[in-house]
This record gives structure tokens, sequence and C-alpha cells, in this order.
């Protein structure tokens, strides 16, 4: 299943994103040091984003009808705001890229 690291300008790992196996797009994301799954929609178009305790951290839904890949974020907690976009395009990525492919 695909990984994806994010690294710093020092080259320290801030986050690891890592697809699960399932029906549904699932993954599981580390980071820095905390870790959290995003659970998708059977056709991948919601996704939440939950912490180790099963909190909601974000909710991330694509726009069905758009002239480009849309997403609108809705986000509990901004401290990790540029984390949860570049999680938003890796899943679509993953998910979406390659059934154009």
């Amino acid at each position: 299943m695909p990984t994806y690291y994010i690294y710093d300008s020092r080259n320290q790992e801030l986050v690891m994103i890592k697809r699960i196996f399932g029906f549904k797009p699932k993954f599981n994301l580390r980071v820095l040091h905390n870790d959290y799954y995003v659970d998708g929609s059977f056709y991948g178009h919601s996704f939440g984003v939950y912490d180790n305790r099963n909190n909601l951290v974000a909710s991330i839904s694509k726009k069905y009808i758009s002239w480009g890949d849309t997403y609108e974020i809705d986000v509990q907690d901004e401290n990790n705001l540029e984390v949860l976009l570049f999680m938003v395009i890796i899943i679509d990525q993953v998910v979406h890229e390659k059934k154009n492919n």
C-alpha cells in the first residue's frame, strides 16, 4: 500500500501517511509522533480525520460538480492545517487519480 512522508527543511520527518487496504479509502497518519486515522466513504468523496481517541479532527468532502477537483475542509483544530492540506493532495492522488489511469 502507498506510504508518503513529509519532511521539513532539516530533513526531519513531520508526517507519514499510509493507505490501508479495504473497500473504503482508509489511511493511517503519524503527525509529529501523534497518531491519527482517516476513514473515507465508499466512493471516496467524504473523509473523516480522527485522533487516537476517536475525536473528529477534520472532515473533508470532494465536490461532485466542479470544473476541477474541489475539496472542502472543515477543521476542528487549526494547529495542523498545513498537514491537512497535504493530506488532501495525497488522498486525491491515491484515491482519485488512479481511477483516471
